[in-house]
């Protein structure tokens, strides 16, 4: 495998850890539901420890065929939020010795804090978060400029009077408290697989005329066969061996704004011997016995 197919196929397999990452964190309040507990970041936030496990999992498995900084440094993010501290600060290290993000100086303040995370000398509660951040800072700012450590007291003094002259300013969004779709079940999660591999497989086999009956009929009246067939064709055309693999990734069904209609997005990967390409498709419900695809993306993430 040659160094930019490996290169693709590792950003495919982070552009699935970096969704999976995204369904694995909430805002406040705490969501329903097994699996969401606070992380143990400094700023602590609901979190899927399911979820964010497997997207940690699937930078390991990006890493380990085409390292890269950037995803070292996102996995020990996860890793820091999961309360792996020691995997943390040796994801954070080998960021800084691979030497195409962030070098060791660069990340002196975020290994500060995951060691004193380490040791237990994070705050307490949500509520006392900000306020040990502050004191945190002020100590390690005093070591270097007493002075400007002064200063800043002051600063946050005055901040402080005037946050309470202002109010609370408590307020709620009803969308941020909007129902959550069910996860999808194993049977739902199979059927819209099968739907976007047996599309995968018709682009494949160049039955586009097949292809372009599994379509929605908003998307049917947007695109026509020879546009199946021309953008298909241009995406796999640098390949010197026949596509001979097809396979549906996990579906997700939790983006927001989703049409009542669309189930979930999935992406396909369409591989040969010698090139991994992909195909990202919105899965809606034509009626209750037929899936149909309702949005396009052509090639990798």
């Amino acid at each position: 495998m040659t160094d930019a197919i490996q290169r693709k196929a590792a950003e495919a397999i982070a552009t699935q850890a970096e969704r999976t990452a995204a369904r694995g964190k909430a805002d406040l309040p705490l969501p329903q539901g097994e699996g969401w507990v606070m992380s143990s970041s400094m700023m602590p936030r609901p979190i899927h420890t399911g979820r964010l496990r497997e997207a940690e999992q699937l930078y390991a498995q990006a890493l380990a065929v085409y390292p890269q900084g950037f995803w070292m440094y996102q996995r020990a993010l996860l890793l820091m939020e999961l309360g792996d501290f020691d995997a943390a600060i040796g994801s954070f290290e080998a960021c800084a010795a691979q030497g195409d993000y962030l070098s060791l100086a660069e990340l002196q303040p975020v290994l500060w804090q995951c060691r004193l995370l380490q040791q237990g000398q994070g705050p307490k509660s949500e509520d006392d978060t900000l306020d040990w951040l502050k004191q945190q800072m002020m100590q390690r700012m005093a070591q270097f400029n007493p002075g400007l450590s002064s200063e800043m007291e002051q600063a946050f003094a005055m901040a402080a009077r005037l946050g309470a002259a202002d109010g609370d300013g408590t307020c709620c969004d009803e969308q941020d408290n909007a129902a959550r779709r069910a996860p999808l079940s194993e049977a739902q999660s199979r059927r819209i697989c099968e739907c976007a591999e047996d599309f995968a497989w018709a682009l494949v086999d160049g039955d586009y005329a097949r292809a372009y009956a599994m379509l929605m009929p908003e998307l049917q009246d947007e695109t026509t066969v020879n546009d199946l067939q021309k953008d298909y064709e241009a995406m796999v055309s640098y390949t010197e061996t026949p596509i001979n693999r097809v396979h549906a990734l996990p579906p997700h069904n939790d983006l927001p704004d989703m049409p009542a209609t669309m189930l979930a997005w999935v992406m396909v990967s369409i591989d040969s011997d010698d090139i991994a390409e992909a195909i990202t498709l919105d899965i809606c419900q034509l009626d209750a016995d037929t899936l149909r695809i309702g949005a396009l993306e052509w090639g990798r993430p």
